[in-house]
């Protein structure tokens, strides 16, 4: 009997201290490393075709892309990690702790590890996710899926949805068969509709960029025409 109870307070007592330690255990709202697993590199490659592509594409036609959009620039996940690194002579080093690494990869690696908790909650995307919808790991050499195309596609076409939702506005219409025909139909084992995607997108800035001067020209003439029509 006497055994019996001295088991019964040990296993009391081991289960009081379980609970007050778990208890007493704190989670840290925001976690030094990074929760999933993300390409630095090719979010770089995403990145830049939209800074140097898609960006400027909605800067000419005035639209804003919405809430829902993932390729927002608040949504970027690593976007604040290569505002921390510094770029200097055969070497990089960390803005936040300035160590200093001999590579790109490294001090990638050091940040994700280091310092993630300077991303923003709402920095949820990873930009290397969509980097075979834009075409832009050109290291990738693989025979051609027809599947694995239409998924893309599909893929694609709910992306640019999310971005550019066609009920919405005629801009919104128009951005989102552009870019659809221009991106999105070339993700096809087709030789003759695949393209690589940094000229198609080049073709694309080109092509609003003349359009929006071409309308802004017609406007001016109207507008003269009939200050002209007045006078006379």
């Amino acid at each position: 009997m006497k055994l019996n109870l001295l088991f019964l307070n040990v296993l009391l007592l081991l289960l009081n201290i379980f609970l007050v330690n778990g208890q007493d255990q704190q989670y840290p709202l925001s976690s030094p490393k990074i929760y999933r697993d993300c390409s630095s590199e090719l979010s770089r490659k995403v990145r830049d075709i939209l800074n140097d592509i898609v960006y400027p594409v909605l800067v000419e036609n005035d639209y804003q892309l919405p809430g829902s959009c993932p390729l927002r620039k608040e949504s970027d996940m690593l976007s604040v990690l290569e505002s921390q690194k510094i770029d200097q002579y055969q070497h990089w080093k960390c803005r936040s702790c300035l160590k200093q690494f001999k590579s790109e990869e490294f001090i990638d690696n050091h940040l994700k590890n280091q310092h993630a908790d300077l991303i923003s909650p709402n920095a949820t995307v990873c930009l290397g996710d969509y980097c075979e919808m834009f075409n832009c790991d050109d290291s990738q050499l693989y025979q051609c899926d027809s599947k694995k195309m239409e998924k893309l596609q599909f893929f694609c076409q709910g992306t640019l949805y999310k971005c550019f939702p066609p009920g919405v506005s005629e801009n919104a219409k128009k951005l989102y068969n552009l870019f659809s025909s221009q991106i999105c139909d070339s993700l096809t084992c087709d030789p003759y509709k695949m393209k690589p995607m940094k000229s198609n997108l080049n073709q694309l800035s080109i092509l609003c960029f003349y359009k929006k001067e071409t309308t802004s020209k017609k406007d001016l003439r109207r507008i003269t025409d009939k200050k002209a029509f007045k006078r006379n």
